[in-house]
């Protein structure tokens, strides 16, 4: 949300490299999240959440572990699946935009960025 109060929501490509992802939860059969934390600037750390569809899921398939993509691929109704990184985490980089949908807990109201690709690695 901090970054629709500051005018971000006008970009369409916002990049962030190196996001730690410890864990992915599978929303429904095409849509998934992740929430991490990011420290942009030194001592300031935000808490983000990162939706994405399953063309951007496929694009993780050699950057997360086969079992977890194995598992997080399963298309079962009325069935979540989530993996947790018991290893530690795993950065990836990924392009994005700001969320056009609120979320909400029993702690807070969010705004999830969207992701648009995971850009390929430079050399």
């Amino acid at each position: 949300m901090h970054l629709k109060r500051v005018g971000f929501e006008q970009f369409e490509h916002l990049v962030f490299q190196d996001v730690p992802f410890s864990h992915i939860v599978q929303l429904d059969g095409n849509k998934f999240t992740t929430a991490t934390g990011i420290e942009p600037y030194e001592g300031e750390v935000y808490c983000v959440s990162f939706d994405f569809g399953i063309e951007v899921f496929e694009q993780m398939k050699g950057l997360i572990p086969d079992e977890a993509y194995e598992i997080l691929s399963r298309r079962d109704m009325g069935k979540r699946y989530k993996v947790k990184f018991g290893d530690g985490r795993f950065l990836i980089s990924v392009d994005c935009k700001v969320g056009q949908n609120l979320a909400e807990n029993q702690n807070e109201i969010f705004l999830p960025l969207w992701v648009n690709s995971i850009p390929k690695k430079l050399a």
